[in-house]
């Protein structure tokens, strides 16, 4: 076993991915549902895998029930002693994704990153944490080519706002972290309706911006859960994460040529080639 990892978000479409993939890679994985007991915890990520044609192997995986809206994401006591001191990251990928101009999406994530935030800290030194963002937080300027130290700006909305304030809120703590910007996430090779619909976030975007990722050569990215699945599994396997790195996960079009892993001191990006 390579170590203890927490998740949050793996009921959803890039956690449940990334899990079955941290599993196989040989980590146990310790997953945060919002649940009030272990059997119901464990009851929707079997659930969860099973739209990903994979059963959980409760040797590798232990659910957690919790809340990722409560203090140190409401995990009880005797969980918290077992990962203190050995668990190795906190990786963040619960969010709430509605658009709607009422909803609460802002608040409930920029909440459940401050959680995750004062847990890594709860945790040690040794937990690292890996908040999921995206890509769409820097679309601007338009027609150019996003990067790992591209600025927020461009197009927003409530769901926008609410991953620049989790990204700010990252960098200004004190925790060692990595942001992690995939792009347009497509649930290819799941075949569940609910994350079909899950693109359904960038329509918006589409409009504003007038362009569609039907060529080679879009300056606009499109990938799969797996891809994005396996590029965490590669960051997590590096030693070093540098305190607040920008990890941009991308591919250029609908071209996959190659993954490229750089490694700059502590930084680390993720990239394509």
């Amino acid at each position: 076993m390579k170590g203890e990892i927490l998740i949050t978000g793996a009921t959803g479409l890039i956690g449940g991915e990334i899990a079955l993939r941290l599993m196989q890679a040989g980590w146990r994985v310790w997953s945060v549902v919002r649940s009030s007991t272990f059997g119901e915890a464990a009851a929707c990520l079997e659930r969860r895998f099973a739209l990903s044609g994979k059963r959980c192997d409760w040797s590798r995986l232990v659910a957690v029930p919790g809340s990722v809206t409560a203090s140190l994401m409401g995990i009880n006591s005797a969980t918290l002693e077992r990962l203190r001191g050995h668990c190795r990251f906190v990786i963040h990928c619960a969010a709430e994704t509605s658009f709607a101009v009422d909803s609460r999406c802002c608040e409930l994530n920029v909440l459940g990153t401050g959680n995750a935030v004062a847990l890594s800290a709860e945790l040690g030194p040794q937990a690292k944490l890996l908040q999921m963002s995206s890509a769409v937080v820097c679309t601007s300027p338009e027609g150019g080519l996003i990067d790992e130290t591209a600025p927020h700006g461009g197009y927003v909305n409530e769901y926008v706002r609410s991953k620049r304030l989790c990204e700010e809120l990252v960098v200004r703590s004190e925790v060692e972290s990595a942001i992690l910007r995939p792009s347009i996430v497509l649930s290819h090779g799941l075949a569940a309706r609910k994350f079909a619909r899950s693109v359904l976030w960038f329509l918006p975007v589409v409009r504003v911006l007038g362009i569609l990722p039907l060529h080679g050569n879009e300056r606009i990215d499109a990938v799969s859960v797996g891809f994005v699945a396996d590029a965490i599994v590669v960051v997590v396997a590096v030693a070093g994460v540098a305190d607040a790195v920008v990890v941009a996960i991308f591919l250029i079009g609908i071209r996959h040529l190659g993954t490229v892993v750089v490694a700059v001191g502590n930084a680390v990006i993720v990239g394509v080639v």
